[in-house]
């Protein structure tokens, strides 16, 4: 069994990137939002496994669940206490793809409550404003309009830290030292979950499993979510590339192998129904 995991993890690495810790033992999931995270965090908990998780260990207060407190952050407030020293592994996925997830996952609230339209112009107004909302000092700016059913309504951390870079979760808070060094890809998050964790190899199940991390990550189906990618506008995607601009620099490489560009966008496709 070790001889096929060594095996696989070479094979892993050359075609993605994946870096595996020599250690026997499972990392400690850090949870980027919006990276197929609940879906590995169950994994890991049907197994018996922790993650990375800072409720009723800080002492100061942090704007952000606590799976979603990247660890630079929990290691500046002094929230890492049982955790320290540990390998951790994260899920990477490309930038447009969590911005869209994150629309298309609350697609019925962003509608019900601030009144988005259910459309693929709404779904750009949605994430340029929200990107605006971002770069927003004070949470409490009166202009902000993208109002979270949840947190803070402006500001970096706004909609529960769901807009962080995922840069902010690997490094330090100086985007100096890498906190996290396993890194799976989320378009092929099934295999290469079940490689970490020594799980035999399976024939179809990471299929279905794949449609269970698009299901529960994303809202919609594989299909509608191509779709919505591909009616991202160039202004959107400007915005975009602004905001993430740290992930492009320390990731770009990685992004390649996602599944934004897994199925080239069509001329004349049609607009995604919900």
């Amino acid at each position: 069994m070790q001889l096929l995991r060594a095996l696989l993890v070479v094979l892993l690495e050359a075609a993605r990137g994946l870096v595996l810790p020599t250690a026997g033992a499972v990392p400690l999931f850090s949870h980027i939002p919006k990276n197929g995270g609940t879906f590995v965090a169950i994994q890991l908990r049907i197994r018996g496994h922790t993650v990375f998780d800072t409720r009723f260990r800080c002492k100061t207060t942090i704007p952000c669940s606590g799976e979603h407190v990247p660890v630079g952050m929990a290691i500046d407030k002094g929230c890492v206490k049982g955790f320290a020293g540990q390998q951790m592994f994260a899920v990477l996925r490309h930038p447009y793809s969590r911005a869209v997830s994150q629309w298309s996952w609350g697609h019925d609230a962003w509608h019900d409550k601030l009144g988005y339209e259910l459309t693929t112009s709404g779904m750009n107004k949605f994430i340029q404003d929200t990107l605006s909302n971002a770069t927003v000092e004070d949470d409490k700016a009166s202009g902000c309009g993208t109002l979270s059913p949840w947190r803070r309504n402006c500001g970096r951390f706004v909609q529960d830290c769901h807009w962080l870079p995922q840069s902010d979760y690997i490094f330090d808070s100086g985007y100096n030292k890498p906190l996290v060094t396993t890194l799976l890809n989320q378009s092929t998050l099934s295999e290469e979950l079940r490689v970490l964790l020594g799980d035999p190899a399976s024939r179809s199940g990471d299929a279905a499993d794949d449609e269970l991390v698009n299901n529960m990550e994303d809202g919609v189906t594989a299909s509608v979510f191509a779709s919505l990618l591909c009616a991202l506008t160039e202004k959107t995607k400007d915005m975009l590339d602004i905001h993430y601009a740290v992930d492009f620099e320390k990731f770009g490489h990685l992004f390649d192998r996602t599944n934004y560009v897994k199925t080239p966008c069509q001329p004349g496709a049609s607009t995604p129904a919900f």
